[in-house]
């Protein structure tokens, strides 16, 4: 009897401790939602967490304890989020609206809010790497847009970006493929990537020149022309060919050049060479026809006046 007496009286004792968790975990959650309604959510979000915890180890009969608050923790987490975002701390709203989705789908219980988090957390990426890109910190801001590139291949705008960190990093090679791949995903940014390509070719054309590398000055200005065709790009190319007797090639840089910038400042010049080209490739009528038009330039006149005769330009 003695034995008997003893176990009830263990057992008595488990019930009242148990009731004794249940009401600390009941209290503990009534504490967590007064902190939530005088706007102490990062403290609510603590103690929601611990009710949570506690609830949990007391199986079954504090099921709704546990669901009351695996109902609430991803909401704080998005007003945290949310909060953060205004006031433009990116990695905190990123981290909140994370916790969002790691939460909700851990719980199960929230489909719309991790949807919600999962399209925020991209934008947030976006605009640190935008902020940190405005204030030349290149690599972090590198870091963001890749994020973003890497979760979804097809955000253009993310590559873009991405691209010009690169570019201002000094890496204008890397940046080329990056702005390639933007312009071939997203016809949204094609044009601007073609816009940055066109631009470093230009300047490696423009370096090339200046070392009189010709050939390679060139093949770059070709390739600007091919990304985004520009008057300068055009003038580049028929100077260049000019200077290699790719007479053809030479020709139709200048002309181009002078479609595009019909009041050009080095039009005479130009009208000059065109005259030249034409005349070493053999079509002297052409070449006439623009000689013609410079005879009375006081810095190329007499010189066009000379092949205007030499020529027999009617």
């Amino acid at each position: 009897m003695k034995k008997l007496a003893l176990t009830l009286s263990a057992v008595l004792f488990s019930f009242i401790g148990f009731a004794q968790d249940m009401e600390t975990a009941v209290n503990s959650y009534n504490e967590a939602a007064t902190l939530v309604n005088e706007g102490n959510l990062s403290e609510a979000l603590a103690k929601f967490l611990e009710t949570r915890t506690m609830a949990l180890a007391l199986g079954e009969e504090a099921v709704n304890v546990v669901n009351d608050c695996q109902d609430i923790i991803p909401q704080i987490y998005m007003k945290l989020g949310e909060a953060a975002a205004e006031e433009s701390d990116f990695d905190k709203a990123i981290e909140n609206f994370r916790n969002v989705i790691a939460t909700a789908t851990e719980y199960d219980n929230n489909a719309d809010a991790v949807e919600r988090a999962s399209n925020l957390v991209p934008k947030m990426l976006m605009a640190k790497g935008g902020a940190l890109l405005n204030k030349k910190e290149y690599a972090a801001a590198a870091l963001a847009f890749n994020e973003v590139a890497e979760a979804d291949p097809s955000n253009g705008i993310a590559l873009l970006r991405l691209g010009m960190c690169v570019a201002a990093s000094g890496d204008v090679d890397s940046a080329v493929v990056v702005y390639n791949r933007a312009a071939e995903i997203s016809p949204n940014v094609e044009k601007d990537a073609k816009k940055q390509i066109a631009n470093i070719y230009l300047k490696k054309a423009m370096a090339s020149q200046k070392a009189k590398d010709s050939r390679s000055a060139l093949q770059y200005a070709q390739l600007s022309a091919e990304a985004n065709d520009t008057d300068n790009a055009q003038k580049l190319i028929g100077l260049n060919a000019y200077n290699l007797k790719q007479w053809t090639v030479a020709i139709a840089g200048f002309e181009a050049y002078l479609s595009m910038k019909p009041g050009a400042t080095d039009k005479v010049q130009i009208l000059y060479q065109l005259g030249e080209s034409y005349k070493n490739s053999g079509d002297n009528a052409k070449a006439c026809g623009y000689f013609k038009q410079i005879v009375d330039d006081p810095k190329f006149g007499e010189s066009a006046k000379y092949m205007v005769t030499d020529l027999k330009c009617k």
